[in-house]
Order: structure tokens, then sequence, then C-alpha cells
């Protein structure tokens, strides 16, 4: 098993996140901004606890997220959101799960899963030149992933917005969602 974040696997919801990302955003979003859309996203769904005396940090959200942290006393389990880690202060509104709400609350969990993965994506965006080592292991996902990152890596070279694209706070949204387009084109001719 690989312990490097995976385009391939988690295409779904990251192509998903990053198309409303950039059209609430457009191209030029930073990795902050990227956090701060996740985190309003969540919130959204949720209302104090009433338990809740104390002030409330949206920027719980990234403790309980992360794996490290998401055991911290400032996080609980919801029964509400699919068992996730949420802060303790917040509780889901069950008026979320009503149909008319379906495309709130999948934004919300794509939203999730990336405050989950948002450090590996922005190492992996930032640090091209570890890619040669990063998919030195030759199964079928690094396969994959590698075709990917070298539509990725390809498609920034074209557009020359290396610069712009991987200083350290930028999220190259254009980039990823062009290389998913490449990777499915790529994936398919390699298949005939």
């Amino acid at each position: 098993m690989n312990d490097e974040f995976s385009f391939v696997e988690n295409k779904e919801w990251l192509q998903e996140f990053l198309i409303s990302l950039k059209s609430s955003y457009g191209n030029n979003v930073t990795f902050n901004d990227a956090i701060e859309y996740a985190i309003s996203n969540i919130d959204i769904l949720f209302r104090n606890n009433c338990l809740n005396f104390g002030s409330y940090d949206p920027h719980e959200w990234l403790i309980c997220t992360s794996e490290i942290h998401k055991k911290s006393r400032l996080c609980r389990i919801s029964n509400g959101f699919n068992n996730k880690h949420v802060p303790y202060s917040r509780k889901f509104n069950p008026l979320f799960h009503e149909p008319q709400y379906e495309n709130e609350l999948k934004l919300a969990y794509h939203s999730y899963e990336y405050l989950t993965y948002h450090n590996d994506i922005k190492i992996m965006l930032t640090t091209p030149m570890s890619d040669y080592t990063r998919y030195s292991n030759d199964n079928s996902i690094n396969r994959l992933d590698r075709i990917f990152i070298m539509c990725l890596r390809y498609n920034d070279i074209n557009s020359k917005n290396i610069t712009n694209h991987h200083t350290y706070n930028m999220l190259p949204i254009s980039s990823i969602l062009n290389a998913y387009e490449k990777y499915s084109a790529e994936i398919v001719n390699n298949i005939e």
C-alpha cells in the first residue's frame, strides 16, 4: 500500500470539489482559499451544540479532519454526518438530510475529504522534483498516478504557468482539472 495521496483513487470527490471551487473563486485560488471554502461548505450544515457555552473557531475543522488530532477533546463523532469527526461545539442540522439539500450534503462530504488530504495534496503539487521517487513502486495504482502527474506537469509546461501554479501558496485548479481530462483520454488510449 502506498502512503502517498492518490489523485487517481480520489478523482471522484476531488474533481467535483475543484469544479465547485473554481466556479466560486475562479482560477486564482490559494491553498488557504480552498481550505476556507471547504470549511464553509461543511460548517453551513451544522449549528451550535446546545452544550456549547464557549466560543467556536471554524478552524477546529482542521483539527477534526487531521488523522493525528481528530481524537482530540475538541472533536467528537457525528452520527448525523456519516460518523465523521466534527468539532465538539457543532451539531449536524438534520434538515440537510432532506432530498432538496442533496447537493449541499455531497459538497460538504467532498469538502471534508479535501480538509483531510489538503496537506498531502499541497506537498505533492509543490514538490515536482520528488515525482521520480514518489512513484518508484511499480504497482498498478502508482502507474496510473504517474500518468496523471505526467499529464499535470505537462499541462503546466504547455500553459506556461509553472511559476504561478507551483508557488507554495497557489492551488493549480485548471491544471488538475485538465490533467483529469487528459488522464482519462490517456487511460482510454492505453486500454485500446
